[in-house]
C-alpha cells in the first residue's frame, strides 16, 4: 500500500512513501494476481497500510481463501476485519495503545 505518514529511517521501502507515485489498482485484479500463485497467506505492507481502510481488500482476499496479515507501525487504527497485525518497533511515531505486537480483530 501506498502512502506512510510515519518516515522510519530504516525502512526499505522509501519508495512506497508518496501514495501519488504510485497507480491505484482494482481490489480484483489485486486478488486475481495473488490467487494465481499457490499460496493462501497475503501479506499486506507498504508505506503504512492502516492509513487506508483496507477492509474491502482483506474481505476479498479471505473470501478467494487468503489468510491475511498486514504489517503496520500501529500508528493508526485498524480497518482491517480478521486480519493479523504485526507491528514492528518504530522510534519515530508511538504506536496506537490499542496494539500489541499481535493482534486478530
Amino acid at each position: 500500500m501506498a502512502g506512510c505518514d510515519v518516515g522510519c529511517f530504516w525502512c526499505d521501502v522509501k519508495d512506497s512513501w508518496d501514495a501519488g507515485k504510485h497507480p491505484l489498482r482494482q481490489i480484483d485484479q489485486l486478488v486475481g494476481e495473488a490467487a494465481a500463485h499457490p499460496c493462501r497467506i497475503a501479506i499486506i505492507t507498504g508505506g503504512e497500510p492502516l492509513m487506508h481502510d483496507c477492509t474491502p481488500l482483506t474481505t476479498r482476499l479471505h473470501r478467494a481463501g487468503f489468510a491475511t496479515h498486514i504489517e503496520t507501525s500501529g500508528s493508526s487504527p485498524s480497518a482491517a476485519t480478521g486480519t493479523g497485525l504485526h507491528c514492528p518497533p518504530k522510534n519515530s511515531k508511538t504506536p496506537s495503545p490499542k496494539y500489541s505486537l499481535w493482534r486478530a480483530n
